[in-house]
């Protein structure tokens, strides 16, 4: 397949099917095998990991063998991943970086704690939580605000 140079901070020649609205000033500048951009029809997917980093209190309100608490805190987010790409069924076309999420952002995070102790070694728990970023992106004109809504569980031994 031809594509476009995506030079100019991204941008997509006018004839393309991809539309270039609002989007175009965060994609790493790439250099294709062609100046004329033929087609490539697909979905635009944008893929981003980070690794996490918790800093978090747990305050107990009932410690019995049936538990709750609540807990509160903060994350360090390192960004790890930031790949974006157009992709169909037979072909994948990576365009490369948005360059509009910071590298390192913070979120606060909060949330309950559900546990049960079967044995004095033995037991179980559940968590769910929120954890708002607060600055994950550089320039955030479209007032967007990530967050994410999580469960932990997992079973306790105690030595």
């Amino acid at each position: 397949y031809n594509v476009d140079a995506v030079r100019n901070a991204g941008q997509v020649n006018s004839n393309s099917p991809i539309s270039n609205n609002g989007i175009a000033t965060g994609f790493a500048a790439q250099e294709f095998t062609s100046n004329e951009f033929k087609g490539i029809e697909g979905e635009l997917s944008q893929q981003l990991g980070y690794i996490e980093v918790p800093l978090e209190l747990k305050y107990n309100l009932i410690n019995s063998k049936f538990k709750i608490n609540i807990l509160g805190g903060m994350s360090a987010l390192f960004l790890t991943d930031n790949v974006v790409a157009i992709q169909n069924s037979n072909e994948r076309l990576d365009l490369g970086e948005d360059r509009n999420f910071n590298e390192f952002n913070q979120s606060a995070n909060f949330g309950l704690g559900f546990g049960y102790d079967f044995t004095n070694q033995l037991g179980a728990f559940i968590e769910p939580s929120f954890k708002y970023q607060l600055n994950t992106l550089r320039n955030n004109t479209a007032n967007f605000r990530p967050y994410t809504i999580g469960i932990q569980s997992g079973i306790m031994y105690r030595f």
